[in-house]
């Protein structure tokens, strides 16, 4: 299979490739031109490097709280469920009732920061 054909049949490969032709068609838009590798010296490139690394390390930071936000809603989801499964009186059903407003409560927190 040739490379081209590879990456057509890989989603993730797709993406990536869809990613590069943004970032050119964006890098032309701005400058005019593709990355240009004597349009800087090398500390520059390195310097250059390390600015985009921090973004990334930020935007990994974010990540982790949304995991961490998403893990909170599964643990509480993953508890209605056990207590549904216990549920058998009409007392048990308030503290169930209460456990499903949590987890709403947490599911727009996290789901409404779009």
């Amino acid at each position: 299979m040739k490379i081209s054909e590879e990456i057509m049949a890989n989603e993730i490969l797709r993406n990536i490739q869809d990613k590069f032709e943004t970032q050119t068609e964006k890098g032309i838009a701005k400058y005019g031109h593709t990355v240009r590798p004597e349009s800087l010296s090398v500390l520059e490139w390195i310097n250059h490097t390390q600015e985009e690394l921090t973004d990334g390390i930020v935007y990994l930071e974010c990540l982790k709280k949304v995991y961490d936000q998403i893990s909170e809603c599964e643990n509480l989801f993953r508890a209605i469920v056990d207590e549904t499964n216990a549920v058998s009186t009409e007392a048990n059903n308030e503290d169930l009732l209460r456990s499903i407003r949590n987890i709403a409560q947490v599911g727009l927190e996290v789901f409404s920061k779009e």
